[in-house]
């Protein structure tokens, strides 16, 4: 089963998320920001990944009554854009 993994990279923790071909996400979780910690979580929870995303920028402007997305939102983002058909 094709898997997409997508990563929203931050300095001590990385939430990740997985989603299958059908957009559904199949685990959310976190790990240490440290390259083996990354590609453990990887092999563990996305065997079948077929690309991998990494978000870069903020999803939204911040306005004095908005609250920001959940943290595993970002990288549900990247994993959903890595599934687009024009990757």
């Amino acid at each position: 089963m094709e898997q997409y993994f997508g990563l929203d990279v931050s300095m001590e923790e990385t939430p990740m998320c997985v989603m299958d071909s059908a957009g559904s996400v199949v685990w959310e979780g976190k790990a240490e920001t440290a390259p083996a910690a990354l590609l453990r979580a990887l092999h563990r929870r996305a065997p079948g990944a077929v690309r991998v995303g990494l978000e870069s920028g903020p999803l939204f402007a911040p306005t004095a009554s908005s609250t920001p997305p959940s943290i595993t939102r970002a990288a549900a983002s990247a994993a959903s854009m890595t599934a687009a058909p024009w990757f």
